[in-house]
C-alpha cells in the first residue's frame, strides 16, 4: 500500500525565518579547529543558537563559528556552492586548513555533496550529522514537483544515488563521521536512511527526540562537542 503523507507533515520541518543571514566569525579564535553549523529545509540560522552557547560554554569562541544560512530551495549542488564559500572564508580567517562541520536534516546532504563531488574535499575533519536526509526522505515527495532540493531528497532520486556512489570519498579523505538519529523522526522516512555506512558511526538517540528537536537538545550537543575532540 502506497504511504501517503500530509502538508501537516511537511510542516513540521518549518522553522520561522528571522534575521536569514550566515552569521561569520567575529573576534580571536581560540585555536580549536574551527566549526561551521548548517541548518536543513527552511530552516535558517536561529535554530543554532542553544547549540552555539553550548559550544561557547565549552571554550569555542565567536571567532571559531560560522552559522551558514542558504535558501534552502536550492539544489544540494547549488547549496554546497554556498557552503563552500563559508568554509574557505572560516579557514581563512582562523588560519586552519580543516574545519568541523553540524549538519541537519537536508543541511546533511548539502554537507555530503561538498565533502564528495564538491569544494569542500579535503577541508572537513569531524562531520556530525543530525537526522540528516542524505540519503533521501519520502516525505520530500510532496513538494519535489516544484523545490529542487525537494527533488533532490525525495527517495532514491538521482542526487542520492550520486552520493551513495561517491562515499568512498569520505574514506579516502580521511573524514570522521558520526550519524545521531531517532526512530521516532517522523520527517525522514525511514528513519533509517539517516544512518550511513562505515567508516560512519551511527548513534540511535532516545525515540522521545523527533526531527527537529535533536539540533537543540543538550544531550546531542554534548555528544557532537566529545566527538569533535576525538
Amino acid at each position: 500500500m502506497k504511504r501517503k503523507y500530509t502538508i501537516a507533515g511537511v510542516a513540521a520541518l518549518l522553522l520561522l525565518c528571522a534575521a536569514c543571514q550566515t552569521i561569520r566569525p567575529t573576534g580571536a579564535p581560540s585555536g580549536r579547529t574551527p566549526v561551521v553549523f548548517v541548518h536543513g529545509w527552511n530552516g535558517n540560522e536561529t535554530m543554532w543558537e542553544t547549540a552555539v552557547a553550548q559550544f561557547h560554554a565549552a571554550g569555542y569562541t565567536s571567532g571559531d563559528i560560522t552559522v551558514v544560512y542558504y535558501d534552502s530551495a536550492l539544489s544540494a549542488q547549488d547549496a554546497s556552492a554556498v557552503l563552500a564559500t563559508e568554509v574557505d572564508h572560516l579557514r581563512a580567517y582562523t588560519g586552519k586548513t580543516k574545519v568541523d562541520v553540524v549538519s541537519h536534516s537536508y543541511g546533511s546532504m548539502v554537507t555530503r555533496q561538498c565533502i564528495e563531488l564538491g569544494s569542500c574535499a579535503g577541508k572537513v575533519n569531524h562531520w556530525m550529522s543530525l537526522a540528516g536526509a542524505d540519503n533521501g526522505t519520502a516525505i520530500a515527495g510532496l513538494c519535489a514537483s516544484f523545490q529542487p532540493s525537494c527533488a533532490d531528497m525525495s527517495g532514491q532520486s538521482p542526487t542520492v544515488a550520486q552520493l551513495q556512489a561517491a562515499w568512498n570519498q569520505i574514506t579516502s579523505q580521511g573524514v570522521k563521521v558520526e550519524v545521531q538519529w531517532s526512530a521516532n523522526d517522523g520527517v525522514i522516512i525511514p528513519a533509517t536512511n539517516s544512518k550511513n555506512l562505515a567508516p560512519a558511526v551511527n548513534v540511535e538517540v532516545s525515540s522521545t527526540l523527533t526531527h527537529n528537536q535533536l539540533p537543540a537538545d543538550p544531550g546531542i550537543i554534548a555528544e557532537t562537542l566529545a566527538f569533535f575532540g576525538r
